[in-house]
């Protein structure tokens, strides 16, 4: 939902004129997905190690 909401409003600001980089959309969303599946492997580990 965040890179949903992020990509929003790189077309909203985009279509308003304001000069956005052509790269910025990918970068955004692999970032935001690779931040949520750190985040996601880091609590899977800290959940098998607390329930041994």
């Amino acid at each position: 939902m965040y890179s949903i909401l992020v990509l929003g409003t790189i077309m909203l600001a985009d279509s308003f004129g304001l000069p956005i980089p052509a790269w910025l959309s990918p970068v955004a969303t692999f970032a935001i997905v690779g931040y949520f599946l750190y985040r996601s492997v880091h609590e899977q580990k800290k959940g098998a190690a607390g329930a041994a």
